[in-house]
């Protein structure tokens, strides 16, 4: 039994790499493979095509003057930041419970101009990147379960993360 283009699951995509990754990479390539077979990682409001946990942190008053740049100086803030929002919620998936309301809100501003079918965003696929927790990884997949998939990069290579760091970090 075929089935239209326009119906489809929605899909979750968690990311995890050693710092010095280039994950966005991973995002374009996972973008455009997921074009390919009609799916879309485009949010509706901002237009981005991942949800980055560590940028979820600004929607808490206690972490919206966290800094953007340069790279090395986001980085050490916005670990120390999650670190500090796991020990006060006493919730190693804190991050991923933020990144699950993100997907809800996302999914109410498609129900209000009626993109829903069945209570999901038809061919829509949820980038999720920098998972840094195994609780944050178990969560998603209890939530999500076949729907979740992990792309996992466990290390960076010296030479791979230093040019990136070189353009963008702070010397």
């Amino acid at each position: 039994m075929g089935t239209s283009s326009e119906t489809g699951p929605e899909l979750f995509v968690g990311l995890v790499g050693a710092v010095g990754t280039d994950l966005e990479l991973v995002v374009r390539l996972l973008t455009d493979s997921l074009a390919t077979v009609r799916y879309s990682t485009k949010r509706t409001k901002s237009g981005e095509t991942s949800i980055r946990l560590a940028r979820l942190l600004h929607k808490v008053t206690k972490y919206k003057g966290l800094k953007t740049e340069p790279v090395d100086v986001y980085t050490d803030e916005h670990m120390s930041a999650g670190d500090d929002f796991r020990k006060i919620t006493e919730r190693d998936d804190a991050l991923a419970l933020l990144a699950i309301t993100e997907i809800m809100d996302e999914r109410k501003d498609a129900s209000e101009r009626q993109l829903l079918v069945n209570n999901v965003i038809q061919r829509r696929a949820f980038i999720l990147r920098s998972l840094k927790n195994p609780k944050e990884l178990r969560t998603l997949r209890e939530v999500y379960d076949a729907a979740f998939y992990l792309v996992a990069r466990v290390f960076s290579s010296r030479g791979e993360a230093r040019p990136s760091c070189e353009k963008n970090c702070r010397i």
